[in-house]
């Protein structure tokens, strides 16, 4: 009997290392387990009974909605049309530009905007078209822009760089070629 216990004991000696790396990975594992279930009860007492976290509600787009089928009145309202692009911008970007393409055609007053909306719907534009690589588009859109209003010096910055980085010199140096041909643009850092 004592040689089976003594060939038992080297055997075990022998996987030590394995046996302790057995361990440490049950230990981890069943630790892993234990936080996901904690956070997972964190997350459920933090969202409530309605699912909200509480945080600041954000406009969220209708993803069944197409630029033909929206009632005109609503191509009209500029906070609307601004809305519906900036949420589409961050995902669906050829729909954002179909609806501000419709809306334009429906007859959205762009001269009549605040000038923040303004801003803001084209900079998201131009900047989520550049992004998938349409750098003509945001040339377009820029010219759209200068029609109705002056092109700021923090988009034509914003497009600069985002046309840099995806490699779009060219682009770039149209972009730049058509508004610096703005005399209200004022360029005051030269990077």
């Amino acid at each position: 009997m004592e040689p089976v216990i003594e060939l038992v004991y080297e055997g075990l000696y022998m996987l030590r290392v394995e046996l302790s790396f057995l361990a440490v990975f049950a230990f981890l594992w069943l630790a892993g387990h234990f936080l996901v279930a904690k956070n997972d009860q964190v997350k459920s007492r933090k969202t409530g009974p309605t699912g909200s976290t509480g945080r600041r509600a954000t406009r969220r787009v209708d993803e069944s909605l197409t630029p033909s089928t929206v009632e005109p009145e609503k191509l009209q309202d500029p906070q609307w049309v601004v809305a519906q692009v900036s949420a589409l911008c961050r995902s669906q970007v050829q729909r954002a530009l179909e609806l501000y393409r419709v809306a334009v055609r429906a007859g959205l007053n762009i001269k009549d905007m605040p000038a923040n909306d303004c801003q803001q719907l084209y900079s998201n534009l131009v900047t989520a078209v550049i992004r998938v690589g349409q750098a003509d588009d945001a040339l377009s859109l820029m010219k759209d822009l200068r029609r109705f209003q002056h092109v700021e010096a923090a988009l034509l910055a914003s497009a600069t760089k985002l046309c840099t980085s995806k490699q779009l010199f060219a682009d770039c140096l149209s972009i730049y070629d058509f508004t610096s041909q703005d005399p209200a643009l004022e360029i005051q850092d030269k990077s």
